[in-house]
């Protein structure tokens, strides 16, 4: 198939590592509308194409789902904001496993490998660096 999307990569990140009573408003919206919507509709934008393809997969930039302590007190805006993206690829590596799409997190282990050796050829290294894996495709 030319011209279809077989791999997505969610990363956009808004950063505001501030304490509950430091962190204003406006900023928090700005992570929650960047992070949170913007993984949820960005995966929903691609994901009939990504059924088409041959071997779909989602990425997405996040904590794993394990609410360890390091993740929490010192921000709490932005860890919240960065859990929704890992219980998007969790859901969607359920909601759309009969369609082979495999949908995962990883918490940064794989972002090396795309100034190592480009995006092009790193599909298999990250892959093989996940440190989060939800989902894994059917086809």
């Amino acid at each position: 198939m030319s011209g279809g999307i077989d791999a997505v990569v969610l990363n956009a990140s808004a950063l505001a590592l501030m304490g509950t009573l430091d962190l204003p408003t406006k900023r928090y919206e700005l992570m929650s509308d960047i992070i949170q919507r913007g993984t949820f509709l960005m995966g929903k934008a691609c994901l009939p194409h990504l059924i088409q393809a041959e071997n779909p997969h989602i990425l997405a930039i996040s904590p794993p789902l394990d609410f360890a302590e390091h993740w929490w007190g010192d921000h709490l805006g932005w860890t919240m904001t960065k859990y929704a993206m890992s219980l998007c690829v969790r859901g969607w590596s359920q909601e759309f496993k009969a369609q082979g799409v495999a949908a995962n997190g990883s918490s940064g282990a794989a972002m090396p490998v795309l100034h190592d050796v480009g995006l092009a050829k790193a599909r298999t290294s990250i892959a093989s660096r996940l440190s989060l894996c939800d989902g894994e495709s059917k086809r």
